[in-house]
């Protein structure tokens, strides 16, 4: 019987190894790990518990944040993570970098948009996305829909998802016209959050400080902990000897 932990340990001395290679995104690979411990330590961070519903890859609208003249306007950006307290009143949208030099200006500008102009528009926007997607992405945005009802975001007809999933029926996107946003719990404010090597200010989880909240949690969590603090040097910056 395979040894679990050793396993882990090996997959990450791995994902340490390869990140100093040309092209080899970290990130991308990490994220599980990351995405396992995330709604803990953002909690930790922000003295408030959260739901249990985690959402990755969360769409923002293209003519949502920019106006609808914008190119593409039904296409979106993503945040990583969006995370929500559990009294629905705060939105938080959690961005992962794993090199501290990969932070773009553009990115910090439409996540500055998204908490200028409100949840409320951004759900507006999901549906609207989802009125304009492709058949085949429908069942997609159906999870996405059916996660944001479960936190009490919007009314959506059981119908729709039925049209929906597995496969698109006919007349699907009509039922689209039937979903609501809940004005009660649809105007949580937006908080956006950075989760990257280095520390600075409120609005980030330097790698020290996520290691801190999860050593303690059990094996994986102190493993994890052990390379986060490896990860706050750039990839590169050690001497290429004994890597494989």
């Amino acid at each position: 019987m395979r040894d679990i932990e050793a396993d882990i340990g090996a997959l990450l001395g791995q994902l340490d190894s390869w990140r100093h290679l040309p092209a080899y995104r970290l990130e991308s690979r990490a994220d599980a790990f990351f995405a396992l411990f995330m709604r803990d330590v953002i909690s930790n961070h922000v003295g408030l518990p959260l739901s249990q519903v985690v959402i990755p890859e969360f769409p923002l609208r293209r003519g949502t944040l920019y106006g609808e003249a914008t190119t593409h306007a039904n296409a979106s950006v993503k945040v990583d993570y969006a995370l929500f307290s559990a009294d629905i009143r705060h939105v938080y949208f959690v961005e992962l970098k794993t090199d501290q030099g990969s932070r773009r200006s553009t990115q910090d500008d439409y996540l500055r948009l998204a908490a200028e102009v409100g949840f409320e528009d951004i759900l507006a926007g999901v549906v609207l996305s989802a009125k304009a997607t492709e058949s085949k992405s429908l069942p997609k945005y159906a999870h996405l829909l059916h996660r944001l009802q479960s936190l009490g975001f919007l009314s959506v007809p059981e119908s729709f998802y039925k049209a929906a999933c597995p496969s698109p029926r006919r007349g699907v996107r009509g039922k689209l016209g039937a979903v609501k946003i809940q004005a009660e719990t649809g105007s949580p404010d937006i908080r956006v959050i950075y989760v990257q090597p280095n520390d600075g200010g409120p609005d980030v989880v330097g790698f020290t400080q996520f290691a801190d909240s999860i050593e303690g949690t059990g094996a994986v969590g102190a493993l994890f902990a052990s390379y986060l603090r490896k990860w706050r040097s750039p990839a590169g910056s050690d001497a290429p000897g004994g890597r494989v």
